[in-house]
This record gives structure tokens, C-alpha cells and sequence, in this order.
């Protein structure tokens, strides 16, 4: 995906299969940033479930998951690629809360991270007759992405941060930044 040192932070998304408790994930996405804000890799993966929930917003089929791994398959690996880093989402309490769920079904530990939410930092720095990640992007001059893809709902989230971090951050580490 990229070279550890280089990265500064990374975002992440999910799509899922519901919004409740009973909700799984089907797709989850990191995208990897350098402190410039550039995408230096993305990692995704579709999460094996038994149904898929609304189709007609993410696009995801029930054989398109046929063969994916499990989230147990995919849990260490996606901690490796987030342990000790800056990890950011828009609406990262849902995120969380999915990826908590998930955890929780396999019975391994919660992730100790240091999370930054877009969706927060929007809501306190822009203003915005909508806070959907789109809206945020374009009210600091960023374009239209692929919705509802996680792994392009992760790379647009991630250059969103960017863009607030560096007109708003100034003097801040972007951890003081996410606090």
C-alpha cells in the first residue's frame, strides 16, 4: 500500500448491510495520506455476509461477496494498516460503531485509535445547509467522487480532512486538531 513512514494519516469507510445492530459490514476501505495530502494507497475488500441491505444505494450484490473474506480474515491486517496512526471518517461514530460490531461478533479487542471525524470538523468550521460528505467537499472547493464506493467515500474523506487541516489547522498538530 505505501511506505509506513510516509504516512500521516488515514481514512477509512464503510458500507454496510443495515444501520442497526444487527448491521455487518460488506466493504470497508483505508486510504493512506502523506502530510501533503496526497493518496499514497488505498487497501479495500469486501466482507463476506448473508444479505447485502439496499443495493440501490451501494451497488454491492450478494455474488459479489460470494468469495470475500470474513471480517476475522481481514482484522489484523486492517489493524496493521491503522495501528498508531492519525485515523479518520466522516461520521466516524457510525464507522466505529460498525467496526466495533464487527469486532465484537469475532471476540477480539477494540482498537485503541486516535480518530478524527470530517464530519465534526465540517460541522464546526463550515457552513453548510447539509453536512453529507459531498457538501463538504464542495464548500471548500473540492468536487464531486463516486458515493456510497468505500474505498472512494475513504479517499475523499481523507483529502476533505486535508483541505480543513490546512485552512483551519495552522499551529496544530493534526492530532490537536482532531482533539
Amino acid at each position: 500500500m505505501e511506505a509506513a513512514d510516509q504516512v500521516a494519516y488515514v481514512a477509512f469507510d464503510t458500507e454496510t448491510n443495515g444501520l442497526d445492530a444487527e448491521a455487518g459490514i460488506i466493504s470497508i476501505a483505508l486510504a493512506a495520506f502523506s502530510v501533503e495530502g496526497k493518496c499514497i494507497g488505498i487497501w479495500k475488500s469486501f466482507v463476506k455476509q448473508s444479505s447485502v441491505g439496499r443495493t440501490d444505494i451501494h451497488g454491492i450484490t450478494l455474488e459479489m461477496l460470494e468469495s470475500a473474506p470474513t471480517f476475522g480474515e481481514i482484522y489484523r491486517e486492517f489493524l496493521d494498516r491503522t495501528y498508531g496512526r492519525i485515523v479518520i471518517a466522516h461520521n466516524a461514530e457510525f464507522d466505529n460503531r460498525m467496526i466495533a460490531q464487527e469486532i465484537a461478533r469475532i471476540g477480539a479487542p477494540l482498537p485503541s485509535w486516535k480518530l478524527g471525524c470530517t464530519l465534526k470538523l465540517s460541522r464546526r468550521l463550515l457552513r453548510s445547509p447539509s453536512y453529507k460528505l459531498l457538501n463538504c467537499r464542495q464548500a471548500v472547493g473540492l468536487g464531486g467522487y463516486n458515493a456510497h464506493d468505500a474505498a472512494d467515500d475513504a479517499v475523499a474523506c481523507g483529502e476533505l480532512f486535508h483541505e480543513l487541516f490546512k485552512k483551519w489547522g495552522s499551529g496544530r498538530s493534526m492530532l490537536e486538531f482532531i482533539s
